[in-house]
């Protein structure tokens, strides 16, 4: 089975809970597209997150070094605005699909961003709540009878 490869950028509150749930949905995803999930690199601020993160994973305080990993995927978890703009915008140009629950980057640069990720042919999805916001995507995606439709966002608040 091919694996996907997902970079995880901070596992603070949300970058954890983020972590925790794929790896418990792990066999759930695997089944629905036919890809193991592999994390390829986490970043992490301070080295009190290494001892809470996933054991295997390359552990880096050093982003270029998460990206020459090539992941297909970055979650983006961290709460400084500006760094996770720079972040953000150097993994769509490098290729890779972005998830981020940084509300107030997203408010800020999101339009900027989305074109970013136009020009580029990746996705990018910006979710407030990632881990809870896998769930309800999970559930409109299974139900067989939903219409054919695309889930951007989900606003919550």
């Amino acid at each position: 089975m091919r694996s996907l490869k997902v970079g995880l950028l901070g596992v603070g509150t949300a970058g954890l809970r983020a972590l925790e749930e794929m790896i418990q949905i792990k066999e759930h995803i695997e089944l629905l597209n036919g890809r193991s999930i592999a994390i390829s690199g986490i970043i992490v601020k301070n080295d009190n997150h290494i001892l809470s993160a996933q054991k295997g994973a390359l552990m880096s305080k050093d982003f270029e070094e998460i990206i020459n990993k090539q992941p297909e995927v970055i979650i983006e978890a961290i709460d400084e605005i500006e760094l996770a703009r720079a972040y953000i915008e150097y993994s769509i140009k490098k290729g890779c699909h972005v998830v981020s629950s940084n509300k107030e980057c997203i408010a800020r640069y999101g339009e900027q961003l989305q074109k970013t990720a136009d020009t580029n042919k990746v996705q990018f999805i910006f979710e407030a709540n990632v881990v809870e916001g896998i769930s309800v995507i999970r559930s409109l995606q299974e139900k067989n009878d939903a219409p054919e439709r695309d889930v951007e966002a989900i606003l919550k608040g």
